[in-house]
């Protein structure tokens, strides 16, 4: 499988808010009460969100990037968001993390696109952006019943935090996984 990484662009409005959709709907339905995903991310709601982040991307790339990765015919296999950490955004409390330099917001990939090293390769791909902005530090927060954690921890990210949130009618452990200095991840 040929797989290319590219900055987000207009045409991955409508492939970015099925993703979000499906994860939020599909995956996280596994541990999370299906009640807040019907309220909180609905398809309009995920589209809007994937205008906002792409406005926010185009007027501020200092401060936000994020990636898709296309297969050979061009369809969409995941996207992976990040962004300067904001120490004047209201962020909800237990959520602080004021040490780190950027949020890694959402790593989602297709099912049939997992375990085949994408994760990696946004990871890689995000490299240029740390350096050029000389940010070196990262989080990323992961319902701790994600059979996907793994992946942070593989690639050195050790646990920071765990806060206890209210999700619809259940409160989920949700942990911050942190690398000190992302930068290693990928040596130049």
């Amino acid at each position: 499988m040929t797989t290319r990484i590219r900055d987000m662009d207009d045409r991955d409005l409508e492939p970015m808010a099925a993703l979000m959709f499906y994860m939020w709907h599909d995956f996280y339905s596994a541990f999370m009460p299906q009640s807040f995903a019907n309220e909180r991310y609905s398809t309009k709601v995920c589209e809007e969100r994937q205008v906002q982040l792409l406005i926010n991307c185009k007027k501020n790339p200092d401060k936000y990037k994020t990636l898709v990765a296309l297969n050979e015919k061009g369809d969409m296999l995941g996207t992976c968001y990040m962004a300067k950490r904001d120490p004047a955004k209201h962020v909800a409390k237990g959520f602080e993390m004021p040490d780190f330099d950027v949020e890694l917001h959402r790593l989602f990939i297709w099912p049939q696109a997992r375990g085949k090293g994408l994760g990696s390769l946004f990871l890689h791909d995000f490299m240029p952006w740390f350096t050029e902005n000389d940010f070196k530090s990262c989080y990323a927060w992961s319902f701790d019943d994600n059979p996907y954690n793994r992946f942070y921890q593989k690639r050195g990210a050790q646990p920071a935090k765990t806060v206890k949130a209210n999700y619809g009618d259940k409160k989920l452990s949700v942990s911050a996984f942190a690398w000190d200095d992302f930068t290693q991840l990928f040596p130049q």
